[in-house]
């Protein structure tokens, strides 16, 4: 056979001598029987095509008896598909199918079958176990001993014909049981068949040559039988070898009549052929024409001593047939003495010999035991009437010696002579056809079909090959086959014109037996391979212990490959009832204590997903307890619970018993998609995308040991559904501005989550929320910076924050003198960043503090610079989402007064998650925040990373225009990510967010607020009007320092309410002086001015553009009385003693009169406390 013939399991009993052309009838397997008996299993894979079996190293288990299909002797004789009969011990008997008075073969021994069908297709080999359970009688045909084949299921070649055995006259069979030893360690050897005689030969099942076997034709064979012969191993049967003695003398020519035979046994050795005896079932076989005498051959007797008769008698012969081997060998092995001589005598060249004994050596002739070696120095076995171990007369098995039958010469006595060996030599050499057969492997026209033999040497009776056709005609012949290399010369050649499914056969002859052969089928036209031709499944073997349940793994390709998909597995012939074959190739067994130890090979049917199918076999090894590995360890796996969407690594079993033996192999049974194991440590890998269902998933582990053995594992995978990790969405909520008193806008919390559940935290007093309708709403009662924390979760505990900013400004109060932390309000906004973000928080309450004045943080997670308030914040990387950092900021005045101001960071989360390792995850991009004026124009620079890594190139900057927070139309985002804010005049000043949609370059996306303040507008004044002339510039024109010479004068400044401070100047004002000095001009007057402040200070003025002769008074009030640096005013003269309208002020004044020495005090004064008092009127008063 070709690729197929090659796939046999190597561990397989039936492997042993496949290739090897040594004798196979050696032990293979030992099987220790019901009676105590040994039996082997044949060590030689037997020639067959691939049937229900593709494997000619593989037997099929078709056990008639076992299986129930024959349950009695009426089963026997009309069962239909099946062939039956019983198997003896020659010992003491007849060479009948029954009724014969020999002892039955060991129950449980194995028996073999093969057939050949009419069109010459070689089937698998079968087997079937004797059994004594049917009947006690030895006249039934299913007595003990009794064997039956169930070969209804049969098989179906490539071309599609199915091959069944019934006992068809043409169709062929042979029986035979391979060497077995027996309890006493000596070798049980098959000696005849029934029909064929010849041991292992095909017989037809209709033949005149009838032994005792009856065809029921068409529908069964039964009452054939097979004889066994038991060869003594060892020399307890002789005297020591080197006491033998050796006749050289040669025969004597005449025995029966010559007087010089006293102390001698004479007879003839001969090969016997079963010519002239295939229909003798009466006696033992008679010497032909055809049966070769034999030259060179030794005949081996040994005789007992009087004393050894003596014991013999009372030890050995008063016991029953079946328990004198064991008695005879025990008395003998105890007592060797008893053996009074050895003799060896060697036949001539007709095949006579004549053993001589020294006088006083053999001294009655019924106590002998006779053996024969060939040429070569091998014990043959042969029919004689020593076909059991014991010494008797040569006579006392008469139906089995070889005829004539012994006689004596009685004058003469003792002596023997006709005491004939009829040699029948070993059968066991096999054929196979290497690379075609009649399944798998089909040849095609003008292939060539190659030959090889195993097992035992050729015999010497002359062998032969012949190929035949279908209808039997002969188309080639090898003859003769002298050596195995011999018949790799006998090739055969499909000839061109063969047609589709035409079978081809080679048969093996020794002499006229065909003791082996196989065949292959022929595909001449529209042949198409199969995957049951081009896959090779293999299964390795199995160390199974009784009592304990083992997995098999699936079997793999030859090459180690998984098969095809779809491949499904079911149980072949007669599967033992301990076995079970699932779908998915693994097979279970638990053998228990009344399954013999050995190999057992299992017939498991493979279809593929052609349709395509084939049977192969796993063996499995059966053995005691505690006898492997897999009962001296139990290794465990930890059970392990993984969330949907993630994968996870359980760790290796592990043993109490401790590590696992190196060699120690791991394989998954029918895993899940996405679940691997590692085939040398046994740890489990769960992909992140696996087959694993929600719930308790069972993963199971085939561990292997060196021995063989197995163990499968259990690891219980928990998988839980997946983890909702996207946090709530939630509805931006603007900051608000109210004055104390006055209620807050009512704010509803919304997310795209109705169930989630909402907090809210630092809330102004007075303003609460309402839990139930979702709304925050009230009345702060006290005024101040109020960041709110707003907390939504999710049912899964996902969290998304939210801030916004209530500022809550104190009434209007009249100003009260006192100190700068009376005087001023420093304060922030709240701040949010994610986790290992550093984020920035300017102090926006006063921005224009005192000079000097000093701020402290009493948090070091908060870091405030101590001259200009500003507050950096780093977010620790393991900051949870929601966290609020807080620091107090202690600001100290000039005075040495202090004022406090908190500052909050909220850790916050983007409210769309990322995917790990996108841009959008490594980057933290932030705008720093601006300022705009309604009508007028501001650009706020791209955004940088928090950490101060690069944003990735390539990144790109839009507005937000969909949802409910999208960029303002007076907002424009800059393709570099700049944003220009344009505040209309309609625009409410106040703070806001303004969104930007950021785009990476692998296409992630998140959305990043730039923060801008939209200030009050500037409320300037009209230019003042009264006599002179206006100048003629329309905007201011450039200043150039003064000149002038005089005294300014000084007023108390430190005054009090009830008495401000004046102060009065009078001269030029010259050398740059003020601010920003004006254009020269010859100005006189004084300046005169009350302003009602508790610090009484007067504030820079600004320029004023250029003038001459001008002369005027500015009166004006101003907030708190500290006047702000004037914004310049438009070129031009007014008349003296008028001046520019002055803004009202709730209190406090201050006046300049007189003529200035420059013309800005007169012609800016009015507009620049129009100015001031709009900048002052908008800071935010702290309670006083």
């Amino acid at each position: 056979m070709a690729s197929k013939s090659q796939r046999f399991n190597a561990k397989s009993p039936f492997a042993k001598g496949f290739r090897s052309g040594v004798a196979t009838l050696g032990v293979a397997m030992v099987v220790t029987s019901g009676l105590g008996v040994a039996t082997v299993a044949p060590a030689y894979a037997a020639s067959s095509d691939v049937v229900t079996a593709n494997d000619s190293s593989q037997v099929i288990v078709a056990d008639a008896l076992a299986n129930g299909y024959i349950k009695s002797s009426t089963d026997a004789t009309n069962a239909a598909n099946t062939l039956s009969g019983r198997a003896f011990l020659s010992n003491h008997g007849t060479p009948a199918t029954m009724s014969n008075g020999n002892q039955p073969v060991p129950e449980g021994t194995t028996v073999y079958m093969q057939w050949i069908d009419t069109d010459g297709a070689v089937s698998p080999i079968y087997s079937a176990k004797t059994t004594n359970q049917l009947s006690q009688s030895n006249g039934s045909q299913v007595g003990p001993g009794a064997y039956a084949f169930d070969l209804r299921e049969g098989w179906t070649d490539a071309n599609g014909t199915k091959h069944v055995y019934s006992a068809k006259g043409a169709q062929q069979y042979r029986l035979f049981i391979p060497d077995y030893t027996d309890t006493e360690g000596n070798k049980v050897t098959m000696l005849r068949q029934v029909g064929g005689f010849f041991p292992s030969t095909f017989v037809g099942s209709s033949t005149n040559s009838n032994l005792g076997q009856f065809p029921l034709l068409g529908t069964n064979m039964q009452r054939t039988a097979i004889f066994m012969n038991v060869v003594p191993q060892g020399d307890y049967m002789t005297a020591p070898q080197s006491e033998w003695k050796i006749d050289s003398e040669g025969p004597i020519t005449s025995p029966a009549l010559s007087l010089s035979t006293r102390n001698t046994i004479s007879g003839k050795v001969w090969l016997e052929t079963g010519a002239g005896d295939y229909a003798n079932s009466a006696t033992g076989p008679n010497q032909n024409s055809a049966d070769p005498s034999v030259e060179g051959y030794r005949v081996i007797i040994s005789a007992l001593s009087q004393e050894g008769i003596d014991a013999y008698k009372a030890n050995v012969e008063s016991l029953p047939d079946a328990e004198r081997p064991a008695a005879a060998k025990a008395l003998l092995q105890a007592h060797p003495e008893y053996i009074s001589q050895t003799v060896v005598a060697t036949t001539d060249d007709q095949g006579r010999y004549t053993a001589r004994f020294d006088d006083g050596k053999y001294v009655v002739d019924d106590y002998v035991y006779a053996y024969v070696e060939d040429a070569a120095g091998n014990r043959v076995q042969a029919y004689s009437g020593y076909t059991s171990p014991e010494f008797r007369a040569p006579d006392y098995n008469g139906s089995w010696v070889p005829n004539v039958q012994p006689g004596q010469n009685l004058i003469r006595k003792p002596m023997w002579y006709n005491v004939n060996f009829a040699v029948i030599p070993s059968t066991e050499t096999h054929l196979d056809v290497t690379n075609y057969d009649s399944t798998a492997n089909p040849a095609a026209p003008g292939d060539t079909a190659q030959i090889e033999l195993s097992g035992s040497p050729l015999s010497p009776l002359g062998n032969r090959i012949e190929w035949t056709d279908s209808k039997g005609n002969v188309v080639k012949s090898c003859d003769p086959i002298n050596s195995f290399a011999d018949a790799t010369s006998c090739s055969f050649t499909v000839p061109a014109e063969t047609p589709d499914g035409e079978i081809f056969r080679a048969t093996l002859y020794s002499g006229t037996n065909a003791v082996s052969a196989d065949s292959f089928i022929v595909q001449a036209s529209g042949a198409t391979s199969t995957e049951a031709s081009n896959t090779t499944p293999v299964y390795t073997e199995t160390t199974a212990e009784q009592g304990k349940t083992t997995t098999v793994p699936a079997p793999k390709d030859s090459e180690g490959n998984a098969l095809p998909d779809g491949t499904t597995f079911a149980g072949g012939n007669n599967v033992p009832a301990w076995v079970t074959v699932n779908s998915d190739g693994t097979i279970t067994v638990n053998p228990d204590a009344s399954v013999p130890v050995g190999t057992v090979d299992i017939p498991v049917v493979v279809t593929y997903p052609d349709g395509s199918s084939e049977t192969i076999h796993a063996p499995v090894v059966v053995t005691t307890p505690g006898a492997t590995d897999a009962s001296k360890f139990t290794p465990d796996y930890t059970d392990t619970t993984v969330t949907d969407g993630q994968g996870t690594t359980i760790a290796a079993p592990v043993a109490p018993e401790g590590d696992l033996p190196e060699g120690t192999t791991f394989a998954g049974s029918d895993l899940p998609d996405g679940v691997t194991v590692d085939p040398s440590t046994g740890e489990v890998t769960v992909a992140v995308d696996n087959g694993l269902t929600d719930g308790e998933n069972t993963v199971s582990v085939v561990v292997t040991y060196p021995d063989g053995s197995t163990d499968t594992v259990d690891v219980v995978v928990t998988q839980n559904p997946a983890k909702d990790t996207v946090p709530p969405v939630v509805t931006p909520i603007d900051d608000q501005k109210v004055t104390e008193g006055s209620a807050i806008t009512p704010v509803t919390v919304e997310s795209d989550d109705p169930s989630a559940s909402v907090s809210v935290e630092d809330l102004p007093d007075g303003v609460s929320f309402d839990s139930a309708t979702g709304v925050i709403s009230g009345t702060p009662t006290a005024a101040g910076v109020y960041p709110v924390v707003v907390r939504v979760t999710d049912s899964a505990g996902n969290e998304s924050v939210e801030t916004f900013t209530i500022v809550v400004e104190e009434k209007d109060q009249p100003t009260k003198p006192g100190t700068d932390a009376e005087s001023n309000a420093p304060g922030y906004n709240a701040g949010t960043g994610k986790p290992g973000e550093s984020v920035t928080i300017p102090q926006t309450g006063d921005k224009d503090v005192p000079a000097g004045t000093k701020f402290e943080s009493d948090n070091p997670a908060v870091v405030v610079d101590p001259n200009t308030g500003e507050v950096t914040v780093k977010i620790p990387a393991d900051a949870k989402p929601g966290t609020v950092i807080e620091g107090t900021i202690t600001v100290t005045y000039p005075d040495g007064s202090k004022d406090t101001a908190v500052v909050k960071v909220v850790v916050g989360e983007k409210n769309q998650p990322t995917k790990p390792g996108t841009d959008a995850e490594s980057n933290a991009p932030g705008y720093n925040a601006g300022t705009g004026k309604p009508g007028g124009s501001t650009t706020i620079p791209a955004p940088t990373n928090n950490n101060g890594s690069a944003i990735p190139g390539g990144t790109t900057y839009k507005p937000v225009t969909e949802g409910s927070d999208k960029t303002p139309e007076w907002a424009t985002v800059n393709p570099d990510g700049s944003v220009t804010v344009k505040p209309g005049v309609d625009v409410t000043p106040g703070h806001y967010d303004i969104p930007v949609l950021v785009t990476y370059p692998d296409g992630s996306t998140e959305v990043i607020k730039v923060p801008v303040t939209v200030c009050e507008k500037d409320d300037s004044s009209t230019p003042g009007t009264g006599d002179g002339n206006n100048g003629n510039g329309e905007q201011p024109a450039p200043v150039q320092p003064g000149t002038g010479t005089g005294n300014n004068g000084k007023g108390d400044h430190n005054g009090t309410p009830a008495n401000p401070g004046t102060g009065t100047g009078d001269g030029n004002n010259g050398n740059g002086e003020q601010p920003a000095p004006t254009q020269p001009g010859n100005n006189s007057g004084n300046n005169s001015g009350s302003n009602q402040d508790t610090s009484g200070q007067a504030a820079p003025v600004a320029p004023a553009a250029p003038g001459a002769n001008n002369s005027g008074t500015s009166t004006g009030s101003f907030e708190n009385g500290s006047a702000p640096a004037l914004a310049p005013a438009a070129e031009g003269n007014w008349s003296n003693g008028a001046s520019a309208p002055a803004a009202e002020a709730p209190s406090g004044s201050l006046a300049y009169t007189g003529a200035s020495g420059v013309a800005m005090i007169a012609g800016v004064g009015a507009l620049a406390m129009v100015a001031g008092v709009v900048l002052l009127g908008a800071r935010r008063r702290k309670n006083s």
